[in-house]
């Protein structure tokens, strides 16, 4: 028997209709005898209130940094254990072998060498094998030591001369002041790390003299002049004066301070040739935008 969908619906709500009117008739005949009640459907459920409370996601606190748990070193320990790299460090060190040497045997950046043997990243067991071979023969042919090349003339008064300068408490920087050479030339000479030349040698044996005898009569030695500064600072300030500069100019275009410029300018300062030629090119856009 085929029923249509209308045919349901109408018949659904006759039977609802029918039920309201049974309840009705019921709460009626309740009422003229107080007896209670009793409803064909069940009372619905109360609507609950709407809980407009603002939700709050609870943030995960950073884990403190520091030292990481034991658990992990072991695993590290371990891992390095199996793969027979526990110590490879080690014994690099002792032999006098750096890792940046097995990274290159081993054609990989130290970077990552460095993860394989900390234990950080698992590595095959191939390349762990190769990592103990190529240290083995690292440990085992150690590199030829080259004889160290010694330039210059052997300063033959260099442990008289170190013996006066502790005598009269004479610092290596103000031999380096003295001779205005470079500070590390001049303390590898006198450490006999190195050898001076023909023409500085005597130089710095005539700088030390003088300072010894300087400090016995407790008098003062006015630092030399250096001709090379004095020309190179007479050139710049000609360059400077020519183009109707200040020293203000040169410092704000360059971006130096102006201690620095002015001490140049005045052949205090050593200067590389490089600067030199900074500030010389400085010096002619500066003209050329003043002419404009």
């Amino acid at each position: 028997m085929y029923v249509s969908c209308n045919t349901a619906e109408i018949a659904i709500r006759d039977a609802i209709r029918a039920k309201l009117e049974a309840d009705m008739a019921a709460w009626e005949k309740a009422q003229e005898t107080g007896e209670k009640a009793i409803a064909a459907f069940a009372d619905p459920e109360p609507t609950k209130p709407i809980d407009r409370t603002p939700l709050v996601v609870a943030r995960t606190e950073p884990k403190p940094k520091g030292r990481q748990p034991v658990m992990t070193e072991t695993q590290k320990v371990a891992r390095l254990r199996d793969l027979g790299l526990l110590g490879i460090r080690t014994k690099l060190r002792e032999a006098g072998r750096t890792q940046v040497e097995l990274a290159n045997r081993l054609k990989v950046s130290p970077q990552v060498l460095g993860d394989y043997l900390s234990g950080r990243v698992s590595t095959t067991t191939e390349l762990a094998e190769r990592i103990r071979f190529e240290t083995d023969d690292m440990v085992k042919h150690p590199p030829a030591v080259k004889p160290k090349i010694r330039r210059g003339v052997e300063w033959v008064n260099r442990e008289a001369m170190v013996a006066m300068m502790k005598a009269h408490k004479v610092s290596m920087a103000q031999v380096k002041a003295r001779t205005g050479f470079p500070g590390s030339y001049v303390m590898d000479c006198i450490k006999g790390e190195y050898n001076p030349s023909s023409e500085r040698l005597p130089v710095i044996e005539r700088a030390i003299v003088e300072l010894c005898d300087a400090a016995k009569t407790g008098r003062t030695i006015p630092k030399p002049k250096n001709d090379y500064l004095q020309s190179v600072a007479t050139r710049l300030r000609t360059m400077r004066d020519d183009a109707g500069l200040m020293n203000k100019d040169i410092c704000t275009a360059m971006g130096l301070p102006a201690c620095y410029i002015s001490n140049v300018l005045l052949g205090r300062q050593e200067v590389s040739r490089e600067r030199i030629a900074e500030i010389e090119t400085v010096i002619g856009k500066l003209s050329k935008t003043a002419c404009k």
